[in-house]
């Protein structure tokens, strides 16, 4: 063996070591971007499961109009979700404490029940959301009002509890994550 067929050879074995490192090295970025997609399929639910996700019909709120629907959960407190139209269209919803037209203003947090109040919805000329139960005291008026977007406007209180869903074809559908 001469001294040129040795210095060929290893440059054909460091050749060939480099494309099996390239090759190897491009298997590993595909599979990596493989899992990543297949990790992040897995993220969203299936249309199956979409399809029954609990719904309810908003094609009767108008613009500037609102409306309360049962709760869907067995929670530990009872409560109703208000469903509100701003003049944009847009449909905003929040968990109330109550049911059957009695509201209960928060106590602090939300969950924790404290003022009844019988007449608990927005009002679009002031653009807030409030009691006007006249029972009510004028100072607890006062002080339980929260923006149209759910927003506390007085400093001790909570931001409205907003209920996950989204409004797809005339319906509010409760956990979905994104229209269509």
């Amino acid at each position: 063996m001469s001294l040129r067929s040795d210095i060929s050879g290893d440059q054909d074995s460091r050749v060939n070591r480099r494309t099996l490192a390239f090759a190897l090295a491009g298997v590993f970025v595909i599979g990596i971007v493989v899992v990543a997609a297949a990790l992040g399929a897995s993220l969203w639910p299936s249309a199956a499961t979409e399809a029954a996700l609990p719904r309810v019909s908003t094609a009767d709120i108008p613009k500037e109009g609102y409306k309360f629907v049962p709760d869907i959960y067995d929670g530990h407190f009872k409560a109703e979700v208000l469903l509100v139209r701003s003049s944009d269209g847009t449909l905003r919803a929040w968990f109330v404490p109550g049911a059957l037209g009695v509201h209960y203003l928060p106590d602090g947090p939300w969950w924790k029940p404290g003022l009844p109040c019988r007449d608990f919805r927005p009002n679009f000329q002031s653009a807030n959301i409030g009691c006007e139960d006249p029972n009510l005291p004028e100072r607890a008026k006062h002080r339980y009002k929260w923006s149209l977007d759910g927003k506390r406007l007085f400093a001790y209180d909570e931001d409205m509890l907003a209920v996950p869903g989204v409004e797809e074809g005339g319906y509010f559908v409760f956990h979905k994550r994104r229209a269509s």
